[in-house]
């Protein structure tokens, strides 16, 4: 054998011993690590607006438009990574979002003034979008049926631990190393991620359904024309509107009306984000086994709808006790963490063919419903205080639960 045909042997043999099998726990931690990049950058630099806005010779207003252009950037762009991943395939999508997220993220820590870190920050998001498209399609490419359910379970944990963390994480490394060393931080876990998404992932794209087949219109349009997809994704996307509005109001609730202090409230929030991971926890064990014959999906909802009932009612009857609270929106994020999984599921199974656009809408659909609800609590609460956060959530858990009843039952009894 030629020097040049071992060399190339010896060199595939390394790569191929670097893939992760997608059975593994460690292709699920992959998943969930593509997935997290949006809450982790969006959380992590929270604790540091301040810090900006002092060292940028800028105003908190403007150090605040770091989130905001983060989460424009990443709404949009899941609609474009989706549809091209269904025609030139995962990989090259995957590898180049999440380098832009990486490389813009390293421009924000170098960032000489606010105007280039807004610019950089958008760009971020814009990098971020490909990895969470991404992770949903890799997985309805790999599994179906209840292997599916159950690693849309598992990317859902750790999706969620994300945004329970990041607060805390960012706060040590301002603490520690200052606000630049926050968005280092994510530059080093983009490249991180690229180069792991690079060797451990093999594509996982038919290459027979690789090409120029169709236009990015049809493949929407064939979405949009399946009942099925359409009500899914309503339900995900409505449902998370419904979580969002206590995430985006918690701390108003916490400490304007509660008057906790910001440790208080991080235990707090931390308590009742990790709802959402104990219910898709649940989901994947349940998903696992074939004896149980609960319908997950009309039970998250019915939770969610339920407690959000529960809590308008006690918000219009008085004062409410912060101790009565708590566990209530701790079961509102834990029926989300039941749905999610479900609802991602149903969007994504009856279309392989186009897994892609599927996760991409789901992606922007989803981030959209959050804007809304984030945007009518902050509009609302100086009026209406608690009524404001729980009249939101209830309104977007019964908007879900309309969809809900739009999918067509066939769906639902093979789901």
């Amino acid at each position: 054998m030629p020097p040049c045909a071992t060399w190339n042997a010896g060199r595939w043999d390394i790569v191929s011993r670097m893939r992760i099998p997608p059975q593994s726990a460690a292709f699920v931690l992959l998943l969930g690590a593509m997935s997290a990049m949006p809450p982790f950058a969006t959380d992590l630099g929270l604790p540091a607006l301040g810090t900006i806005a002092g060292s940028l010779h800028t105003s908190a207003g403007m150090s605040g438009l770091t989130i905001s252009l983060f989460m424009a950037g990443f709404t949009a762009t899941p609609l474009i990574y989706g549809p091209v991943s269904d025609r030139y395939g995962r990989k090259p999508v995957l590898v180049g979002g999440l380098s832009a997220f990486a490389v813009a993220s390293l421009l924000c820590a170098l960032a000489p003034s606010i105007a280039t870190l807004l610019i950089a920050r958008l760009l971020e998001g814009a990098g971020a979008g490909a990895g969470i498209t991404m992770a949903f399609a890799i997985v309805r490419d790999l599994f179906s049926g209840a292997p599916a359910r159950t690693r849309l379970s598992m990317v859902t944990v750790v999706l969620n631990t994300a945004p329970v963390i990041s607060p805390t994480v960012g706060a040590l490394i301002l603490t520690f190393a200052g606000w630049r060393a926050i968005y280092g931080t994510l530059a080093a876990i983009g490249f991180l991620v690229v180069f792991a998404s690079l060797f451990g992932y093999r594509e996982s794209r038919d290459r027979q359904t690789i090409g120029p087949r169709g236009s990015l219109v049809a493949g929407y349009r064939r979405l949009l024309g399946n009942r099925s997809c359409v009500g899914h994704f309503l339900i995900y996307g409505l449902s998370f509107g419904s979580a969002f509005a206590y995430i985006s109001g918690s701390s108003l609730v916490v400490i304007t009306l509660y008057r906790a202090s910001p440790t208080e409230y991080g235990l707090l929030f931390a308590c009742t984000a990790l709802g959402i991971v104990f219910g898709a926890t649940l989901n994947g064990w349940l998903s696992t086994r074939r004896t149980h014959r609960l319908p997950m999906l009309p039970t998250g909802l019915a939770g969610m709808i339920a407690v959000t009932v529960l809590l308008t009612l006690l918000a219009l009857s008085g004062p409410v006790r912060l101790p009565v609270l708590v566990p209530l929106f701790f079961l509102v994020t834990f029926s989300f963490g039941i749905i999610a999984p479900n609802a991602s599921h149903g969007t994504l199974e009856p279309i392989p063919e186009i897994a892609g656009v599927a996760s991409g809408v789901l992606a922007s659909f989803q981030m959209l419903c959050a804007t809304v609800a984030s945007t009518l609590v902050s509009l609302l609460f100086a009026r209406f205080g608690l009524s404001a956060v729980v009249g939101t959530m209830l309104i977007f858990a019964i908007a879900a639960g309309l969809a809900y009843l739009a999918v067509p039952r066939a769906a639902l009894s093979a789901a």
